[in-house]
């Protein structure tokens, strides 16, 4: 996969935890020609590699040439030969080849990564070079590091706290294009398993796309109690309360509360804070930086880079990497 300048297309495969994402683009234009979403993430995989008599690698290539058929329906072009960039949970213990991860400080030129390149071969006629994560004492991330890889350079020399929300939000102190240090929040899974499965979920209803005034006032509420920083005991308030709120009113005190509790630990330091997230969420968590007086210093890229950010960054160690 070396030798060869940025001149034509490339694959992009983001394999999470319960998604699997392709993309076909064009490395000349930095344009993504078609894409396509599959619930078989890397815990689906690993359930069936468990049932399997073939290797974790062949069993990969085999489900990437089903969705691949796909992807090439979509865009309407032959995909035979192109390579394809692999990121995500595909180099854990549950994906195609478990790698180590790479340590921090962490260039985001890409040359620090730990890769593992595959060739062609008859059976999945496309070069792969699978991508690892990165490694900060007892915080590990697979994927995220592909993200801020993808920031444009220009944002990633001024010292800035990197907040990444998902499933693990992720907080990274980056300055002069390098992680210094990460850490990982639970905020998206907690609100997960306390809205569907807690005693708090009685009656939650889920966020919708457009909020109301109540939705935002009830978020603003649990922004506030999350400035007192004892989640354990201000929990409990959002069913003691939970007659304040109508409709989704509940749904979004609870966020406010999680959203609060986490990014309340910003509040005092004197540095830049970057928010890579767009859509609805970016919003909630753009209004909790709003309300907890750090707007001057939130630092928002443009939302057409954020929605690629994965792709971009593969692009860049595409570039960086694979010439």
């Amino acid at each position: 996969m070396s030798g060869n300048p940025i001149s034509s297309l490339f694959i992009s495969c983001d394999w999470g935890s319960s998604q699997l994402r392709l993309a076909l683009v064009d490395g000349l234009s930095r344009s993504v020609l078609a894409n396509i979403h599959s619930p078989y993430g890397a815990r689906s995989f690993f359930q069936d590699w468990s049932q399997s008599s073939l290797s974790r690698l062949q069993l990969g290539q085999a489900r990437l040439s089903t969705e691949l058929d796909r992807l090439s329906a979509i865009s309407g072009q032959p995909l035979a030969g192109l390579p394809i960039i692999i990121s995500g949970m595909a180099s854990s213990s549950l994906g195609i080849q478990e790698l180590p991860y790479a340590p921090v400080p962490f260039r985001l030129s890409g040359e620090d990564l730990i890769v593992e390149s595959f060739p062609s071969n008859p059976d999945f006629p496309h070069p792969s070079l699978l991508v690892s994560g990165v490694q900060s004492g007892n915080e590990v991330m697979r994927g995220e590091e592909v993200q801020v890889i993808g920031l444009p350079s220009k944002l990633t020399q001024e010292a800035c706290i990197w907040v990444l929300p998902g499933t693990h939000s992720k907080q990274m102190r980056i300055s002069n294009g390098i992680i210094h240090s990460f850490n990982s929040i639970l905020t998206g899974e907690l609100f997960d398993l306390l809205s569907t499965y807690s005693t708090l979920s009685e009656g939650m209803m889920p966020v919708p796309a457009q909020l109301s005034p109540a939705d935002f006032a009830a978020f603003d509420q649990g922004i506030d109690l999350g400035k007192d920083n004892q989640l354990l005991q201000n929990l409990f308030q959002v069913r003691s309360r939970r007659h304040e709120f109508e409709g989704s009113g509940r749904s979004l005190f609870l966020s406010g509360l999680l959203i609060g509790t986490e990014m309340q630990a910003l509040r005092h330091q004197k540095i830049k804070i970057g928010l890579a997230s767009s859509g609805g969420l970016g919003r909630l968590y753009a209004r909790a930086c709003e309300q907890l007086g750090m707007k001057d210093r939130l630092l928002v890229p443009d939302p057409k880079i954020i929605s690629q950010l994965t792709i971009l960054g593969q692009l860049n160690i595409w570039q960086n990497k694979l010439r």
